[in-house]
């Protein structure tokens, strides 16, 4: 006989027994401590159907909970002050282990029911709503504290306005829970209407005879800001499944607009649970001053904040912390968090079909505890399906996760599988790509793989070209699945969490030691980022960027500077042309003045280099502090005192290269005082020269006359000739 969530008497689903509180009583005893505080021995009831808050409350802090199946109050107390192998059901409707928790069990993934939403391929459509193929956004998982009987919500925007946005609409809907793979139809009288409210997380309690559902909230109306002014808190509405109506969302905003000066206003967009006990909830914000690049945490009591008269007035419990997960696929994807009120559960990862998936267990004041890798759809496949394609699906085009939920010792997951027949199929640096979305110019192959998805096909359309907009193929799955990441109990259908070809994490994700071969890397194509941190305000500044595999930044953190301009590095090392770059300002030559340097390779200007400036700025060059040369905009040169290295030696020009005209107001011959110069008018008594200068006087006719000085070192003396 075994004792967990799935098998649980009064479940929902079929049962191999029905054990008698005497029995649960026999078993508790062989196995569990009698000289110690149990809540047993003050009434608790282990079927899981007579409330046992009393019970504990009476047991007190670190009583004895033995095997069996409890129904307590978790608002009244803190469960996971208690151990032993007994279960929790809340009254809220959630599922609790106080033990054996996730952080150290070993772990098995399963195909668990396959909610059924349809998809249009162009041809057919089977969606049950407009839009409802794409992808989900939260997952709830919820069990009825009366009946037993276990269901699932599933959140989606339905693509009506913006998302994060005052007019986003979504639709969620409500099926039962199955663990056997099959695929579950869902009652339109479980689909609600589009609702305005944000896509981001749900999750489900019931509070007073009321199941409330969760999420983000949505932006204010007449928001501006749509980052930091959206996702400031949550949102509640009672479940009334094809009768929800907008006026039922219930908004508790946390964080401060921008500009409002609220301690948080930096923070929006943050994704929302309430923990499975129903004290705390959870929002992971992103913070708009320039964050550490994941998102901050931020714990709240519940009941608190929703009974206060202005939430902006809340503090959370623990101090904000910066939540980080792995880069996935060209960017940090953040697909869903959950929390028991002891960990929370935070899952990363995107769609791309080859790409690793994780959940970040963190405790609740942001420590990272451990990271659970898994496939989710992607390994429900052979390599060969995946490579070489399938005879009735096609090509793999992406299996992303979306949604989180916990229970007990298992946490579930949404994944979308999506599959299509093969659109064009290019090759590049020796391998084969098949195109996924029409929006693929300029998006290179190997580093791309959310519009290219690596396959062993022939090619079909040649070598890839970054102006070439390639053709996709009809859909031919497009599903929303549910798996579990759950200890393994020997069920069918269970597999490792990591297939044999799956790829592997960066093996040097951090600094090393020293003497290491390798000190750091990062998934190709992946940015990588050093900020610096205050902690008094939760602020970040930049310091060094890395994007693009070859520009490299620097920018000033100092107190005052613009933290936004910088120093911009690139090396390209291309074929068709080979230089370094420096730029300073924003990082382009319109934002600064920069250096060019071409290879001796370079197919453009070899060994060249070229000065750039921007804008109406001047190109100078400067000895001492002292400008030298200066260029303007309009290309007009400007000379301070020039000379050769070397006295009587270089000359201005040659036999064979001469300059078609020089002109110049005065010309020193020899010595500064005598002059070579034109004017209008007689020089005398009007221009200062030493003896033997020449004079021309300009106006022609009788006016044109030629004067040599020939005495004295003043303004008289001039002859004319």
């Amino acid at each position: 006989m075994t004792f967990n969530s799935n098998n649980a008497p009064g479940s929902g689903e079929a049962r191999d027994e029905q054990v008698s509180a005497a029995t649960f009583k026999e078993i508790a005893n062989a196995s569990g401590p009698t000289n110690i505080e149990r809540v047993d021995d003050f009434g608790a009831d282990p079927t899981g159907k007579v409330d046992s808050t009393a019970a504990f409350l009476a047991a007190g802090s670190g009583a004895y909970v033995p095997r069996g199946y409890y129904l307590v109050d978790t608002l009244q107390l803190n469960v996971h002050d208690y151990y032993g192998p007994g279960v929790i059901y809340t009254t809220g409707g959630q599922i609790i282990n106080i033990s054996d928790d996730i952080t150290t069990i070993p772990l098995v993934q399963k195909k668990m029911m396959e909610p059924l939403y349809g998809f249009n391929d162009g041809v057919t459509n089977t969606e049950i709503y407009r839009g409802s193929q794409f992808a989900p956004q939260g997952l709830a998982f919820w069990r009825d504290p009366v009946t037993g009987e276990e269901s699932f919500f599933i959140s989606q925007s339905v693509g009506s306005g913006q998302d994060w946005g005052p007019d986003e609409q979504v639709r969620i809907v409500k099926m039962p829970k199955y663990d056997d793979g099959r695929i579950v139809a869902i009652a339109p009288a479980n689909i609600t209407p589009p609702i305005t409210n944000s896509h981001a997380h749900l999750s489900a309690i019931k509070e007073n005879g009321t199941l409330w559902l969760y999420s983000s909230n949505r932006a204010p109306v007449g928001t501006v800001n749509l980052g930091a002014g959206v996702g400031k808190g949550w949102s509640k509405m009672p479940w009334k499944g094809k009768n929800q109506r907008d006026s039922d969302v219930q908004s508790f905003v946390v964080f401060g607009a921008p500009g409002s000066g609220h301690r948080y206003e930096q923070y929006g967009k943050g994704c929302t649970q309430i923990s499975t006990c129903g004290k705390y909830v959870i929002i992971s914000a992103v913070n708009y001053s320039g964050g550490a690049g994941g998102r901050t945490l931020f714990v709240y009591d519940r009941l608190k904040v929703e009974a206060m008269a202005n939430p902006l007035d809340a503090e959370p419990l623990f101090k904000p912390t910066s939540l980080t997960v792995m880069q996935t696929s060209g960017a940090t994807a953040w697909q869903g968090e959950t929390c028991d009120g002891k960990y929370i559960y935070v899952m990363w990862g995107s769609g791309a079909v080859w790409s690793r998936k994780g959940i970040n267990i963190h405790k609740l004041t942001g420590e990272l505890v451990r990271t659970v890798f898994f496939d989710g759809s992607g390994g429900q496949y052979t390599h060969a399906q995946l490579m070489d394609g399938d005879p009735v699906l096609g090509l793999p085009k992406s299996f992303e996760p979306e949604g989180l939920s916990v229970a007990g010792n298992q946490l579930f997951v949404t994944f979308v599988d999506y599959w299509g027949e093969p659109g064009d199929i290019v090759s590049y640096r020796g391998r084969n790509y098949h195109n996924i979305q029409s929006n693929n110019i300029g998006n290179q192959p190997n580093i791309d793989q959310l519009r290219w998805v690596r396959t062993s096909k022939a090619a079909t359309a040649g070598e890839w070209d970054s102006t070439t907009a390639y053709a996709i193929g009809r859909t031919t799955r497009r599903s929303k699945c549910i798996y579990a990441v759950t200890p393994p109990k020997g069920d069918l259908g269970e597999q490792p969490l990591n297939s044999q070809y799956s790829f592997a994490p960066s093996v040097a994700p951090f600094p090393q030691g020293a003497g290491m071969s390798l000190h750091s890397s990062v998934p190709y194509g992946n940015p990588w980022s050093m900020k610096l941190h205050e902690e008094d305000t939760d602020t970040y500044r930049n310091a060094l960027d890395y994007h693009f595999n070859y520009t490299f930044s620097i920018y000033d953190a100092r107190e005052g500077a613009n933290n936004t301009k910088r120093l911009a590095m690139r090396m390209s090392a291309m074929p068709e042309s080979s230089w370094g770059q420096v730029i300073a300002g924003d990082g382009t030559s319109a934002g600064g003045a920069g250096i060019l340097m071409y290879t001796t390779d370079s197919a453009v200007s070899p060994g060249e280099l070229r000065l750039n400036s921007a804008g109406a700025a001047s190109m100078r060059f400067t000895v001492d502090g002292a400008t030298k040369i200066a260029i303007t905009p309009t290309e007009t040169v400007t000379y301070q005192p020039q000379r050769p290295l070397n006295d009587s030696t270089d000359d201005l020009g040659t036999i064979a290269r001469r300059y078609a005209s020089v002109r110049a107001l005065r010309y020193n011959i020899e010595t500064s005082s005598c002059t070579l110069s034109s004017g209008i008018g007689s020089p005398e008594g009007n221009l200062t020269a030493g003896p033997g200068s020449i004079y021309v006087a300009r106006g022609g006719g009788a006016n044109l006359t030629l004067w040599v000085k020939q005495s004295g070192t003043g303004n008289t003396g001039w002859a004319a000739k």
